[in-house]
Order: structure tokens, then C-alpha cells, then sequence
């Protein structure tokens, strides 16, 4: 989940977001090092992008009716490419919203053969559509296609793709504090095979759609961000290591549903997965949101204070937001700010003000 950048934050802030760079442990999501020179033939685009323009242009919907019906409205146009094992990738186009026709057979359906990303445009104070650090995302999209054996592909060519594909449809900008554009990319298997087998065509698409802020928690104005309710779950599992706890694949996120509508049958908006162990009663490893990294502030014992958030170790996706709080944190220095196994029962005891999560 990317911040919500208020208008107008002036130099300071995004100066500081500038300097913030990855720290993703074994993950390597940084934003150095991310030059396409020594790509394998198969992982770059034809050259050239077909666009074909949308005649009729869809009425935006009400700022009020993205706020708690995310994902429901579509822009004018998508981005689309088409990959097929043997041959790469086809020319991309960018073209209106429409309909796939996928075979009954295709891998994407049976076996959640698919990942994808997450990421944000804001309109800054001149009205200008802001990208929050989205090399990061197509780190981190890279990283979650390997992991299914999708194919790799161009960073920097599809961020200049995504980029040029916002500017068609800038005028779904949310211009208001606390809303943006959420840019989904995704990949999938489509190849027409029934069995479970490494993919041998693929799509890589984008859509887009207006959104408020995500969970749906902002108070009248979007001024600050009212505070939630989470249930705390330790019968249901978001991740086990070993897993594919730390990309962004298909299978990751069906199986929250119903944790989910637990939470709400209590009023609350989001679940943290607390992983039991060895350890009897209520205690056990903290992990994450369903939809966000989880930070706790505490006070130690001897009373020095500790931004803590629970160590990426397989099992926790490698939130942008994530680091770049944990960069800034840093550069303030007026905290410990630590990364390590966060136990629910210390959290419990040395909670100094409610759960920080992003």
C-alpha cells in the first residue's frame, strides 16, 4: 500500500523519498541496479507500441463510490502483451478495456498460475500524476514471476509502458486528498493445458482504477486516517516458511477471504496472522496484514523506544511503503528501528501507542 501523499507536502518530503533506497534482505527489490542492459533475448518487448485510442470514453464515477467499492471501475484503456515459449514477447499495445477470451483448459484457471503488483499514481500540487517508486514494483513483480516460472521481462520497458498508458488516462487522476489511480500489472498463464505443467503462453496486462484509501478507514476529508479494528488470528495461516509468503502470486490471497468475513462478523477491517509454535496460550510469530506490513511502536523496559516490524523472512511480502518508512525511520534517528521476530505476546506488553501498519 502506497502512502497517501498529501498535496502540496512541499521539498522536504520529497526529497526524502527520494533518498530512500531498498533494503529487502535476501529480496533484491531496490531501485539501484535496475538497468535492462544483459536482459536475455526472451525477456525484452518487440520494439514499438501499437496504441488504439477508445472512441467512446466512460463517465468517471463519483469520488464518494470508489471508497468503498474498490476495483469495481475500470479506466478507458489497458496495457497488453502476449508471450509465448520459444518465440518471447509480442509487441505491446495499449488499447480500450475489453474482455479476454481464454481457453476453459487455460493453466490460469486451475492452478492460480499468476502474480501481479499494486501501485499508485497521486496528482502532487501543480496536478501532475506522481509514481511512488515504481521500479520497486517491477522488482518485485520480477521476483513473484520466477517464483511460478513465468517469463521474465524488460523492467524498465513495461514502467515506460505503464507510464505512457497513465498519461491516456490521467483524467481518472483523482484529484482529492487521499484518493489515486491503483495500477494493477499482472501475468498469467493462458496456454489451453489441462495439466499442471510450466507455462508455455502468457499475458502481461494493465489495468487501472480510481480508489480512495485502501482499507476504506479515511475520516471526512481524508485529513487523517481514522484508526481500524483487527482480529488477531492465530487459526488461520497467511504464509508458513518455506512458502511464497513474500510475492505477490494468485494462490496467496483467495484463501484470506474467509478470515476476512470473519473479521467483520467482529467489526473489524483487517486479520493479523499470528503464527503459533512451540509456545502454548496465546502467543505466537507476528506476520502481516491481509493487505498490509504490520510495524509496532514499544517501550523497552529500560524505556528507550523501538519501531519494530517482523523481519522479511520468507514468510512477509516486501512492502515500497514498508521501506521506505523503515528508510526514513532511520534517517530521523530518533528511535531504534528494528527488523526481527516480533512475538504477539511482546507486542501485547510493550505496546506504547495502537498497531502502525502500511
Amino acid at each position: 500500500m502506497a502512502p497517501n501523499v498529501p498535496a502540496g507536502a512541499g521539498v522536504k518530503l520529497s526529497e526524502a523519498i527520494g533518498r530512500c533506497r531498498g533494503d529487502s534482505r535476501s529480496l533484491d527489490l531496490s531501485e539501484s541496479g535496475n538497468k535492462s542492459n544483459g536482459l536475455k533475448v526472451s525477456a525484452k518487448f518487440h520494439k514499438g507500441l501499437l496504441v488504439q485510442t477508445a472512441y467512446d470514453l466512460k463517465p468517471k464515477p463519483p469520488l464518494s463510490a470508489t471508497v468503498n467499492s474498490f476495483g469495481r471501475y475500470a479506466t478507458d484503456h489497458m496495457l497488453q502483451i502476449k508471450w509465448k515459449r520459444g518465440e518471447g514477447w509480442g509487441t505491446p499495445s495499449i488499447k480500450p478495456v475489453q474482455a479476454f477470451e481464454l481457453h476453459p483448459f487455460a493453466q490460469v484457471f486451475h492452478y492460480a498460475l499468476t502474480c501481479f503488483e499494486g501501485m499508485k499514481v497521486y496528482k502532487d500540487a501543480q496536478g501532475h500524476g506522481r509514481l511512488f517508486r515504481p521500479m520497486m514494483n517491477m522488482n518485485r513483480l520480477m521476483v513473484s514471476a520466477s517464483r511460478l516460472d513465468l517469463p521474465d521481462f524488460d523492467k524498465e520497458a513495461l514502467l515506460s509502458y505503464i507510464k505512457h498508458l497513465v498519461k491516456m488516462d490521467e483524467e481518472w487522476i483523482p484529484g482529492h486528498e487521499g484518493y489515486s489511480l491503483y495500477v494493477r500489472p499482472t501475468i498469467m498463464a493462458t496456454a489451453a493445458l489441462l495439466g499442471l505443467a510450466p507455462p508455455e503462453e502468457c499475458l502481461l496486462f494493465v489495468v487501472m482504477t480510481p480508489c480512495g484509501s485502501f482499507p476504506n478507514t479515511a475520516a471526512e476529508g481524508f485529513r487523517e486516517l481514522a484508526p481500524i479494528k483487527v482480529l488477531v488470528s492465530m487459526e488461520h495461516v497467511r504464509a508458513w516458511p518455506g512458502g511464497v509468503g513474500y510475492a505477490k502470486v494468485g494462490g496467496n490471497y483467495a484463501p484470506a477471504i474467509v478470515p476476512q468475513i470473519e473479521a467483520r462478523k467482529f467489526g473489524c477491517s483487517q486479520v493479523l496472522y499470528v503464527r503459533r509454535d512451540e509456545c502454548e496460550g496465546d502467543d505466537g510469530i507476528v506476520g502481516e496484514f491481509g493487505a498490509m506490513n504490520f510495524f509496532a511502536f514499544m517501550q523497552s523496559k529500560d524505556g528507550s523506544l523501538e519501531l519494530v516490524t517482523p523481519v522479511l523472512d520468507g514468510t512477509i511480502l516486501p512492502g515500497i511503503t514498508r521501506d521506505s518508512v523503515l528508510s526514513l525511520c532511520r534517517e530521523w534517528g530518533e528511535f531504534r528501528v528494528s527488523e526481527r521476530t516480533l512475538r504477539f505476546q511482546e507486542v501485547s506488553r510493550n505496546l506504547l501507542s495502537p498497531f502502525l501498519f502500511f
